[in-house]
């Protein structure tokens, strides 16, 4: 019998689409349902792959050669409780697994819905904490390598998670590229007008708002007032975020340094200039001889 059918048959007191029902596939859960009697009428699915075992083994008293020897008077203790003041609970408890390892699971026990608003016994799921610490940690983990690639990169990043607002999201390098320790000034567009220099105002802005409104990229050099008064030349990008309707809800883009490079262009040039006026010279002085 499968796991959609066995649910089906137990929850015929229950409303229809209730959440029991609603669950009951999802395999990344543990559950278990049981009777006004204390007794087991469901192990889902996902119990029986963890612990390679049938629903006949499960049922009765069958369930409780996979808990934890250590565990498996807590959880009866609170079970029985649960039974008799009729009130949710939960506990953590060792299970063990179709390899013979005990993995830590963390068990929600809520009242079963009934139609006839009568005791009808409880539902409950089951949690890997092993599991979902793993995936913290890996999900820090993640959040710190991305953090060091925007510390290490040679761009700022910035935020506008809502154009209707000037509040932005800097990165620690945006703050350092223009002098500041991370959040030493508030991020927010009322900031950047203040560091913008006073003649790139205007193509600025007209800038943003171009982009907002027709969904296009941004993508302007301007100067900004580093800490210490001087201005510095950036190259700033960014791409728009629309909802279903078209609408720009998010701005996310970068800063880059390119004072050095634009200084280095413009000395360039001014080196060239002066070359051809110094070969220029020579020529009439030649032609003068």
């Amino acid at each position: 019998m499968s796991n959609n059918k066995v649910l089906t048959g137990f929850l015929h007191d229950s409303p229809p689409h209730s959440e029991p029902a609603q669950i009951g596939c999802n395999h990344n859960l543990l559950i278990w349902i049981s009777n006004p009697d204390q007794q087991f009428e469901l192990f889902n699915q996902a119990w029986l792959l963890f612990t390679d075992s049938t629903l006949e083994q499960k049922l009765n008293a069958g369930w409780q050669q996979f808990i934890h020897p250590h565990d498996l008077n807590v959880f009866l203790r609170s079970w029985r409780e649960a039974y008799t003041t009729q009130a949710a609970f939960q506990c953590e408890y060792r299970l063990k697994r179709s390899d013979g390892q005990y993995r830590w699971f963390q068990c929600h026990a809520d009242l079963r819905p009934s139609v006839s608003q009568q005791f009808s016994g409880f539902i409950a799921t089951s949690i890997d904490l092993q599991q979902q610490d793993q995936q913290i940690e890996s999900t820090r983990n993640n959040e710190k390598h991305l953090e060091g690639l925007m510390n290490c990169s040679s761009y700022g990043v910035w935020d506008w998670l809502n154009p209707k607002s000037t509040e932005q999201w800097w990165s620690p390098r945006f703050y350092e590229l223009i002098g500041y320790q991370n959040q030493e000034i508030e991020s927010s567009m009322d900031t950047l007008k203040l560091l913008l220099h006073p003649d790139d105002m205007e193509a600025t802005f007209q800038a943003f708002e171009e982009a907002l409104s027709k969904n296009t990229h941004f993508d302007l050099e301007y100067r900004l007032r580093i800490k210490g008064g001087a201005y510095r030349r950036f190259h700033g990008y960014a791409k728009v975020l629309c909802d279903q309707s078209g609408q720009a809800v998010r701005m996310t883009g970068s800063l880059t340094d390119i004072h050095n490079l634009v200084q280095a262009e413009e000395e360039l040039k001014i080196a060239k200039q002066e070359a051809n006026q110094a070969k220029e010279y020579k020529n009439h002085f030649l032609a003068m001889m």
